[in-house]
């Protein structure tokens, strides 16, 4: 039979369905992020996945927001040259991170992207 993790997590997959997620450690999560040195923030993480985050790291009943979609930030007209950020978005759409930080949320959240620096 198989054993289930004594605390289950509710995590999004990659394609957004919410699941149980058997053995993540959200205290192992956040000191890995918190331990990550805040160099040039360069990399575009979109805001919403951002807030679900915080809420999760602080314990609340949030879920673990799964992969990143900062294609909700991208111009979507063709041709395109490189990833632009839609102009109509403002500062309030995206947060700047590092790029290890940018990393360690790829590691953690895999199908995260696309990378828009």
């Amino acid at each position: 039979p198989t054993q289930l993790h004594p605390n289950p997590m509710l995590a999004y997959d990659a394609d957004g369905v919410l699941r149980r997620e058997e053995g993540r450690d959200r205290e192992s999560e956040v000191r890995r992020m918190a331990a990550v040195e805040e160099a040039v923030c360069d990399r575009v993480l979109e805001a919403g996945w951002a807030r679900t985050w915080a809420a999760f790291a602080a314990g609340s009943v949030s879920p673990a927001p799964g992969p990143v979609r900062n294609s909700l930030l991208l111009q979507r007209e063709e041709p395109r040259d490189g990833l632009l950020l839609e102009q109509q978005k403002t500062r309030g759409h995206y947060r700047l991170v590092s790029a290890e930080t940018w990393r360690l949320i790829c590691e953690l959240y895999p199908g995260s992207g696309p990378e828009i620096r």
